[in-house]
């Protein structure tokens, strides 16, 4: 919170009686006091008047509303205030804080405030002096006081830095407070129920003082009434004037408490948005692998937004533009992995369509959304809340919380869960991106099949699961027949064309679980988990016949191409994918050797 600069300096003199008093420049001591009940001496208003005060107390002038109930809470307890320099030196105070410090006004000024905070807090009390000196704001927290003998007092400490002109050095005003005779649960910096207790009571005495004059008031008037002779009339209508005015002081109280009461609300909903908005970038910054980012999404929302008993996230698929099933929270039926509503229906469906979060305080009563599959825990669905992940007018995909019963959310849970999404968004569109680099540094760019990176990095896991486990792995490794004929011939656009029809037709004819990949140049492997060297052996030549039985098209020609192939197995000395793939070229030499387009087993 910001603190304007004080309307004007208060600076300490001697009255008559030689104890201190003061007064603003160019007003008298009989100016008006500028303790008041409603700013309980933190406030100064231009052009008011002071009277002679016998204690130092420095003003503030507090411009937040909410900042200004906290202080006024707090003056109700013992302490004071003092000045120091930006390194926490007391430069003066008040004789409050010397009473509160167990020593007297001349003896603590030069002394660092830190000397008198208890050691486990001075950490804590050197961050906030830093953040006082770097920020225009007023800080608050409680600290161990060490006065006296050692003696510990619980206190809270109000600060803030006093606006100086340019090149001045910076001073800092300290309000601190002794709570030590409050309760534990009501020492909260805050406004607390017991605090709105206290001033509903600290109203109802002023009003029931209010009553009182009121009534002396018009006793005094009837009798005035009575002397003077006046007419009953018009002191009936003196006493409703006055009625009438109490009754409208009671609606202001009315007023004030209910959008004070308000105001805390609207604070507590903001401070939990914010709590769950800090956790949940946290969380979503600790990772950038798209699946478990997914889950702390979701996890985030839940914890944010109690009244969501189940959640799911959605993902837009970028071949077929539609919603994908992507992460759920709550749901144990394993077919929700699956759940998808058919075409635009469902609520999540019409949140995407129309780009904007939604609540549906009854999801069954709209046919058009309401779920009519075979899920029971989707049936149980009664309403939910749905927030799209929406960046620079990309739809990525949608979040979504649902209860099973009805209008379970409110409006502030719908703008906490925009909020969330907003800061998913972001994290989702970055674990995206880091998988596309990812795959980049993994792919060749021309055939779109793993690189030699690639190839080595996934084939040495399944090399080591096939010694952990004594399964069986293959190798094939193969080239090109005359493959240089072919660039030298036709140029190397056409050869970079073979070798994309090549890696097609080779995709096609082995399975998903096998790995692919171009070794360098003309030269391509294939590593076949779960096979052994006789299936090894046909899929090779399959993949020989593959390539003899269609021509490869080039520019207005045909070109016919073949390819000599090498296979290897894993054995108990196989120590490594390199071993494997050694063995695997010897084989292809061979082929080579022995005429070309045929397979060799090493």
């Amino acid at each position: 919170m910001n603190i304007d600069e004080p309307t004007r300096e208060i600076k300490p003199s001697r009255g008559k009686s030689g104890e201190k008093t003061t007064s603003p420049k160019g007003k008298g001591a009989g100016s008006e006091n500028l303790k008041t009940p409603a700013n309980n001496g933190l406030l100064v208003t231009p052009g008011e008047d002071t009277k002679p005060q016998n204690q130092f107390n420095p003003q503030w002038k507090v411009a937040d509303s909410e900042l200004q109930d906290r202080l006024d809470g707090l003056t109700i307890l013992p302490g004071g205030y003092l000045i120091t320099d930006s390194s926490g030196f007391v430069l003066e105070c008040d004789h409050s804080i010397a009473v509160l410090l167990r020593s007297s006004p001349h003896r603590i000024p030069g002394k660092p405030l830190l000397s008198f905070i208890h050691p486990q807090d001075r950490a804590n009390y050197r961050a906030h002096l830093v953040q006082l000196r770097q920020t225009n704001q007023v800080l608050e927290w409680t600290a161990t006081l060490q006065v006296g003998e050692g003696k510990l007092v619980p206190a809270i400490l109000t600060a803030g830095a006093i606006a100086q002109e340019k090149d001045e050095p910076i001073k800092i005003r300290w309000f601190i407070r002794d709570i030590t005779k409050q309760p534990l649960a009501a020492r909260s910096a805050y406004g607390t129920q017991k605090e709105l207790e206290e001033r509903v009571v600290e109203r109802t005495r002023e009003l029931m003082v209010a009553n009182q004059l009121l009534a002396l008031e018009i006793e005094n008037r009837e009798k005035v009434e009575e002397d003077l002779h006046r007419s009953q009339d018009g002191l009936e209508k003196r006493v409703q004037e006055r009625t009438n005015q109490l009754a409208e002081a009671n609606a202001r109280l009315t007023d004030e408490l209910t959008e004070r009461k308000r105001a805390e609300n609207a604070a507590a909903q903001r401070a939990r948005e914010l709590s769950a908005l800090n956790s949940a970038t946290a969380a979503l910054h600790t990772t950038l692998e798209l699946e478990p980012l997914l889950s702390k999404i979701l996890d985030s929302a839940v914890s944010a937004i109690p009244a969501g008993e189940k959640g799911m996230l959605h993902l837009t698929a970028r071949e077929t533009g539609q919603l994908e099933m992507r992460a759920v929270i709550g749901y144990t039926d394993s077919r929700i992995q699956k759940f998808n509503f058919a075409g635009s229906k469902g609520y999540v469906a019409k949140a995407v369509r129309e780009r904007k979060a939604l609540l549906f305080n009854d999801v069954q009563e709209d046919p058009t959304i309401r779920y009519e599959g075979t899920i029971p825990e989707v049936r149980a669905i009664q309403s939910a809340i749905v927030a799209p992940l929406i960046q620079n007018n990309e739809v990525l995909g949608a979040l979504s919380l649902d209860s099973s019963q009805k209008s379970a959310f409110t409006d502030d849970d719908l703008s906490l869960l925009m909020s969330l999404a907003a800061t998913a968004t972001a994290a989702i569109r970055n674990a995206q991106l880091h998988a596309e680099v990812q795959k980049l540094a993994l792919t060749d760019s021309m055939t779109n099949i793993y690189n030699r990176r690639g190839f080595f990095e996934i084939g040495r896991r399944e090399v080591e699961r096939s010694h952990r486990f004594g399964r069986p792995l293959s190798a094939i490794m193969f080239d090109i027949d005359f493959f240089k004929n072919v660039n030298d011939t036709y140029g190397h656009a056409n050869g970079d064309r073979v070798l994309r029809q090549l890696s097609d037709r080779i995709s096609k004819n082995i399975r998903e679980i096998d790995i692919f990949g171009r070794y360098g140049g003309d030269e391509f492997t294939i590593l076949l988990p779960e096979t052994d060297l006789f299936v090894a052996t046909n899929v090779a030549e399959r993949l020989r016949l593959c390539m003899v039985d269609a021509p490869f098209d080039i520019d207005e020609a045909s070109l016919r191409i073949t390819i000599s192939l090498g296979v290897a197995k894993a054995t108990a000395d196989t120590i490594d994918l390199a071993s494997l793939l050694d063995r695997a070229d010897m084989a292809l030499y061979a082929a080579k050797q022995g005429g070309r387009n045929r397979v060799e087993v090493g």
